[in-house]
């Protein structure tokens, strides 16, 4: 790869925030004010929480406050600014509602400052990462923040986490009436459920997640062959997923294909979905 314009990078959660939080990620900007370079922002399962420095680590006075980013079946794009940098929380499936105590339907496609949901951690965190130099200074301060918030969590809808995570580890195509069943419930208690402690309808869940199977499994195998990689997020076949892309992203496969080798994406977690054992929720 020649000289990336951007890197992104994921860190994992330390063993007591892993039922919250699916992983850390981290962007920063290599581009030139003569470079074209862009955030391609694609569909999320996840509620996330983004911290924004437009001038970079070496400014940290510039951190724009945190930002609330809910699940969503959109896509944006947003020009790249040379130097600057994001740290961001993504929560795993179901388990940001409960965390920030806001239901996941009241979250859904929203981008809004932290203090419009939660006022007193929003300024907390704020204060925690005043002054912080580098990824590794702010990374440990949002710990920390997240920490001293995770015993006030309101009660987890546990069941619709793991349900959550158990879809995304199936290698066949789930219907909906099996994904209920899993889970012992009707298909109408299912969607309600669902919407309500992830933020996305069971339909709407699924779809993003086979597209983010496929970009994931794409830039860990940028030369396995398509078709083969469309089959294994779960498309039917390379039609399907083209059209899906197309519908989700406003764009083709191969256009975010183009985007990604402007890109430094080693560092990436391969197993996201992993399943989670003896996480302890607040308890009612």
């Amino acid at each position: 790869m020649s000289q990336p314009l951007l890197q992104y990078r994921e860190e994992a959660p330390p063993a007591d925030l892993a039922g919250w939080v699916e992983s850390f990620w981290l962007i920063q900007t290599f581009a030139s004010t003569e470079q074209q370079a862009e955030h391609w922002v694609l569909p999320e399962a996840s509620v996330n929480l983004v911290f924004w420095l437009p001038w970079g680590w070496q400014h940290p006075e510039s951190m724009i406050p945190p930002i609330l980013s809910g699940p969503t079946l959109k896509e944006f794009r947003k020009p790249a600014t040379p130097g600057e940098a994001y740290l961001g929380v993504r929560f795993r499936a179901g388990a940001g509602p409960a965390f920030l105590d806001c239901p996941g339907s009241k979250l859904a496609s929203v981008i809004q400052p932290l203090h419009v949901v939660q006022p007193d951690w929003a300024q907390r965190l704020t204060n925690l990462l005043h002054g912080t130099r580098s990824e590794a200074e702010a990374l440990a301060a949002v710990i920390e923040g997240l920490r001293e918030r995770a015993p006030q969590a309101t009660v987890a809808d546990t069941l619709m986490i793991d349900a959550a995570a158990w879809y995304r580890r199936q290698e066949d195509a789930v219907t909906l009436q099996q994904w209920s069943s899993e889970a012992g419930l009707s298909e109408r208690q299912f969607r309600r459920r669902f919407l309500d402690a992830v933020g996305l309808s069971p339909k709407a869940f699924m779809r993003v997640v086979r597209m983010q199977s496929f970009v994931r499994e794409h830039m860990l195998h940028p030369h396995v062959n398509w078709g083969q990689l469309s089959y294994q997020a779960g498309f039917a076949d390379q039609a399907h997923l083209v059209n899906e892309f197309r519908s989700l992203s406003g764009d083709r496969p191969t256009s975010f294909h183009r985007h990604v080798q402007r890109i430094d994406h080693t560092q990436i977690l391969h197993d996201s979905a992993a399943d989670v054992r003896n996480v302890q929720y607040p308890s009612e």
